[in-house]
């Protein structure tokens, strides 16, 4: 329990081989064959390791399944798997999901939609009515890690429309 119920060896400096390789054998035979039947066992063990590698770091399902060989929904398939047998956890935003809930909740007729460009400008929401302008939203966890740069380079390629932020105001 102190350990987070893994094998020692993954509190070493450097991941010994060998000792990894054991314990993906018996977690593919003990657990992933008899409990979720999947193929591909290179895939998976190649998506296990860049998930060991790569934690805490924003999960992008493309470069994962690019990285691995295969589809981002069997990418998608195997990340449950991981979650099921506790091999890993995805922790998902909290405020961009308030909004997302908030407009499906409320059966609004937006089509939701993310904004990135080539300079990694991002807008985390562009709600999209049919006939309208695009509103794009940011959300941010404070009003401390606001930054308009976003919504701008968003209303310089697309000037018409509105804009707006959404901050956790829980802390206050």
């Amino acid at each position: 329990m102190l350990r987070g119920g893994l094998p020692p060896f993954f509190l070493a400096p450097a991941l010994p081989e060998r000792d990894f390789q054991e314990w993906m054998d018996a977690y593919w035979a003990k657990d992933i064959l008899e409990l979720f039947r999947l193929e591909r066992r290179s895939a998976f063990q190649r998506l296990v390791e860049l998930v060991l590698d790569r934690s805490g770091g924003i999960f992008d399902a493309s470069r994962f399944a690019r990285d691995c060989g295969v589809s981002r929904t069997t990418i998608a398939n195997h990340l449950a798997v991981l979650e099921a047998t506790a091999v890993a956890h995805v922790v998902r935003p909290y405020s961009e999901d308030l909004l997302l809930n908030e407009v499906h909740a409320h059966g609004a007729p937006f089509a939701v939609h993310y904004w990135c460009d080539k300079d990694h400008h991002e807008v985390d929401f562009v709600l999209m009515r049919r006939g309208r302008e695009a509103i794009a939203v940011e959300c941010k966890a404070s009003e401390r890690g606001f930054d308009a740069a976003n919504l701008a380079a968003f209303r310089r390629r697309y000037p018409k429309g509105r804009t707006g932020s959404l901050c956790d105001l829980t802390g206050i």
